[in-house]
This record gives structure tokens, C-alpha cells and sequence, in this order.
């Protein structure tokens, strides 16, 4: 390139040689999919952990069961709230996705709930939708 003053492109081309068989580097927008999918998909089974830990949090406090088994528990929401936005935080990504076969460990056992679905869009629907949008609702 540098003795010719020819491209990249200019160069593989008058060597012969298909681009096609080049060695390919993953690159970064490859690796940053991969590590986004695995923090999305870790915050979803979070998620779930938060919702059974807030419903033993409900029925600590209805049944009153001790303060240190409210507190335990109260401590349990924090650090799993505290894992969820860490996930979804980009400085965090990187770092948590180098120690995840400790925090897959850890959910190993948590089945992911599916999201909720919107309702199938029928003319009722559509109509009510946008009265919501003229603020006529």
C-alpha cells in the first residue's frame, strides 16, 4: 500500500487475493449485541427473582413475621434491584458480563416470564386508542 500508494482495497485486489477469505475480527457492534442480549436477558429473569422477593416482602409484613426475617429479605430486594440496574447500565455491562457464569449461577433456576401482550389491534381498539391521543379519554 505504502510503495504503491494504493488502498486497502486497491492492494488485496492486485495480489489476487478474495476478500471474502480474509480473517474477519468480531467487531465491536458484534460484541456489544451479544453482551446487551445476555444483560437483557439476566434483568428479565431478575425481574422475576424482585417480583416473588416483593410478594414475600407483603406477606412478611401482613403476617408479621420478625424484623430480622422482614430485614433479610428487605436486603435481598436491594441487591437484586441493585443487579437489575447494573445491567442495564452501560459502565456495569461489560464487567458483569466478564463474571457471568456467576451471576448465571445464580439464576440458574429462575424461568423467565414472558412479557405481557398489547391486545390485538381490532377497530374498537384502534378508535378507543386514539381518542386517547385527542384527549377526548
Amino acid at each position: 500500500m505504502q510503495i504503491d500508494g494504493v488502498t486497502f482495497a486497491e492492494t488485496v485486489k492486485s495480489l489476487g487475493v478474495d476478500r471474502q477469505d480474509l480473517p474477519r475480527r468480531p467487531t465491536i457492534s458484534r460484541e456489544a449485541s451479544i453482551i446487551a442480549n445476555w444483560c437483557n436477558y439476566q434483568t428479565i429473569k431478575v425481574q422475576a427473582l424482585l417480583r416473588g422477593v416483593g410478594d414475600r416482602m407483603r406477606l412478611a409484613k401482613e403476617v408479621g413475621w420478625s424484623e430480622e426475617v422482614q430485614l433479610l429479605i428487605s436486603r435481598q430486594w436491594e441487591i437484586l434491584n441493585i443487579l437489575a440496574d447494573d445491567l442495564q447500565d452501560p459502565k456495569c455491562a461489560i464487567s458483569l458480563f466478564d463474571c457471568r457464569e456467576n451471576i448465571e449461577f445464580i439464576l440458574q433456576d429462575v424461568e423467565p416470564e414472558p412479557l405481557p401482550e398489547f391486545p390485538e389491534l381490532t377497530p374498537e381498539y384502534e378508535q378507543r386508542l386514539k381518542s386517547y391521543v385527542r384527549g377526548d379519554a
